[in-house]
């Protein structure tokens, strides 16, 4: 099990009741900590029927509201907007990843986490349920040193997360941050158990920042985008982590590759794995004006 993110200051499960007065949602309402069985394997199942969603079991999208990781919207007897935390790198997964460090670099002292499993009922979207969820999950976390990213599968959650304020990179901008969730593999054989969660066509944006909000004729089915919640902390974080290997990418992927392996960060979790490689690229912004984005 992951550490319960009570410790850092989150509360306990969140569960807020929702109901429709003509089409128009209603204030949400607090639910208690308690949601049967059903409504968890009833979850399950519309994410595999959802396009774009990694599919996990009704046990660890419950594991992760249990333990303060989710937030849900309950209507008419059944769970229609959820969204989720995965822990990519805390405290407990860097003394595994630091335990063969070569370096004296002092130890990172920002966590990453996913935000993952964003998924609203059709009958729910556009009423500002899936944002609401968002808000209250991130914004009741007051560690000051929290970094959150999100990377989709095609267009995923990228028309919420712009009105949040996060902002979409290129995975080359960061690559020791973006390693900690995928990776480019062009030898797989050196990590058999290794699973791609995206489809093989898929590859990694490496362009210019973009929203669908105002490139919309951008073919965001197209690539995998990378969305990060700060880019001041993604920037000391990336540093922090070439740190630990010396600047030397290839060894950090190789590290964080062979961590997914042995322990990945829950249950069914899978990492990006691309087959397009690319290194590390610190003003793609610039660079992308002068070559085709995510070419592959």
């Amino acid at each position: 099990m992951t550490q319960p993110l009570v410790a850092h200051g989150i509360c306990p499960p969140l569960a807020f009741g929702y109901a429709l007065q003509h089409g128009v949602a209603e204030p949400p309402r607090p639910l208690p900590p308690s949601l049967a069985t059903h409504l968890w394997h009833g979850l399950a199942q519309r994410l595999i029927e959802e396009p774009g969603l990694h599919n996990y079991s009704g046990e660890t999208l419950e594991s992760r509201w249990r333990e303060g990781r989710a937030a849900v919207a309950v209507a008419g007897g059944e769970i229609v907007s959820y969204i989720s935390l995965i822990p990519l790198f805390t405290q407990e997964r860097q003394q595994r990843l630091n335990a063969h460090a070569c370096s004296s670099s002092k130890p990172p002292a920002i966590e990453l986490y996913e935000s993952a499993t964003g998924w609203t009922h059709p009958k729910w979207r556009s009423l500002g349920v899936s944002r609401f969820l968002r808000r209250q999950l991130l914004q009741r976390d007051d560690a000051p040193a929290r970094l959150y990213l999100s990377a989709t599968i095609g267009l995923g959650a990228s028309r919420v997360l712009p009105g949040l304020g996060w902002r979409l990179r290129s995975w080359a901008e960061f690559p020791f941050v973006s390693a900690l969730i995928g990776m480019p593999c062009a030898q797989p054989h050196a990590h058999p158990h290794l699973i791609p969660r995206q489809p093989s066509t898929l590859g990694p944006y490496l362009g210019m920042p973009l929203t669908p909000q105002q490139n919309p004729d951008h073919r965001w089915g197209d690539y995998s985008h990378l969305w990060l919640s700060d880019i001041e902390l993604a920037k000391a974080l990336d540093r922090q982590l070439a740190g630990l290997v010396d600047g030397e990418l290839t060894r950090w992927r190789e590290r964080v590759a062979t961590l997914y392996c042995r322990e990945p960060p829950e249950p069914g979790w899978k990492p990006f794995l691309f087959t397009q490689h690319y290194d590390a690229s610190p003003l793609p912004s610039t660079q992308a004006a002068r070559a085709t984005p995510g070419r592959r």
